[in-house]
């Protein structure tokens, strides 16, 4: 009798333990879904705000900054693009697991000095919009890879700057609009200073 009823305590035991550890598995399986999600709607990512790490809000013709994103403080992706957007505020240096960037086809006028702060960032885009200048602090993320500031008036490059970026892949300065002034002897330094670049620039 005795033995009997160890069997079936040590059989409880062990459909218990299977019990929690696949709850533990679902649990674990959930928290990395909802990791790679895609967020489109911002109250619900706030909802969710230590898990969110991707937010798309294109097309929705944004006037100004959300600033309930400031909330999302393990966001890695951001898109803002087509919208009416003008610029970035200075807080987003805040969102510092960010790793790209899009704000591409909006009105965006100045890349905030700020953005220097955000060490992670890997890709920037801002195809198609206001931008005049590019600010020293660019130069301090030394893991971009990606840069689009196509179709933007831009008059300068400033070469000294981009010529940090170590790391850059891929630079759009590409200006199909005829509106900014790009010289060509500005394109040449960068391919000297950072020669596995592809620029495209016509």
């Amino acid at each position: 009798m005795k033995t009997k009823n160890l069997i079936f305590i040590c059989t409880l035991v062990i459909l218990l333990s299977n019990c929690f550890q696949t709850k533990r598995i679902n649990e674990d399986n959930l928290a990395q879904q909802n990791e790679d999600s895609i967020y489109t709607d911002l109250k619900e990512a706030v909802k969710h705000a230590t898990n969110v790490r991707h937010l798309s809000l294109i097309n929705l013709e944004l006037i100004t900054f959300p600033l309930e994103i400031l909330e999302l403080k393990n966001l890695k992706t951001l898109d803002l693009s087509f919208s009416t957007l003008d610029e970035l505020p200075d807080e987003i240096a805040t969102l510092s697991q960010l790793e790209r960037i899009d704000v591409q086809h909006s009105g965006l006028k100045h890349i905030p000095k700020s953005i220097g702060k955000l060490e992670k960032l890997q890709v920037l885009c801002f195809l198609n919009c206001e931008i005049e200048t590019i600010p020293n602090e660019i130069g301090h993320l030394k893991n971009l890879y990606y840069l689009n500031l196509g179709n933007n008036p831009i008059e300068s490059l400033n070469t000294q700057t981009l010529c940090k970026l170590a790391k850059l892949e891929t630079f759009y300065i590409n200006d199909s609009q005829g509106i900014g002034c790009i010289k060509e002897s500005e394109i040449l330094i960068l391919k000297k200073c950072i020669p596995n670049c592809h620029i495209y620039w016509h």
